[in-house]
């Protein structure tokens, strides 16, 4: 998390506690899983330059699990949750 009372304009927004989450991977996104993740089950989504998806929990900050993501094109560096369309048939 975040430590607003903590942060000025001079010292930019500094971090309460940080959780590593690799070893010797570098980490190149992340994005809540499933999207607009809430309540007590809430998931985060990482992925890395070793082709690798991880599926952490946010409340014990466990890895829940891994899965390697496709090899061609490079590592995945960014993603976009597609929604679905309220307004779609079907």
């Amino acid at each position: 998390g975040y430590n607003g009372l903590q942060s000025t304009e001079f010292t930019g927004l500094q971090i309460q506690a940080a959780t590593i989450i690799e070893q010797e991977a570098r980490p190149t996104g992340c994005l809540w899983y499933p999207f607009g993740g809430r309540g007590d089950n809430q998931k985060v989504l990482t992925y890395n330059d070793e082709y690798k998806f991880k599926i952490w929990n946010v409340t014990n900050k466990s890895c829940r699990k891994t899965a390697l993501a496709p090899t061609y094109g490079g590592p995945i560096c960014k993603m976009v949750p597609v929604c679905p369309d309220k307004d779609a048939d079907g």
